[in-house]
């Protein structure tokens, strides 16, 4: 019985769906909002996930694709808050 709820805590430390981030998207859409505001940041981070995304796909797995993704539309978007948008 102990290993059942062994079993069953570890099963419950892995999600069954996988964390999203928030500038996920995989199409260009237009940044809106002042440049330099969290708004404006998240459009600049969303299309900076996609076209990192689109680049990467073709040459490796999805997964490792939208990893880079994920990691480029982060730095982009704290990039953004900064002023820096290049």
């Amino acid at each position: 019985m102990a290993a059942v709820a062994n079993l069953l805590a570890l099963v419950g430390c892995v999600s069954a769906t996988p964390t999203r981030s928030p500038f996920e998207s995989y199409s260009l859409v237009p940044a809106t909002g002042a440049r330099g505001t969290p708004a404006f940041c998240t459009g600049y981070a969303r299309n900076t996930f996609a076209s990192t995304f689109e680049l990467h796909e073709s040459a490796y797995s999805d997964a490792w694709a939208e990893q880079q993704a994920k990691v480029s539309a982060e730095a982009a978007y704290e990039r953004c808050l900064t002023g820096r948008t290049n």
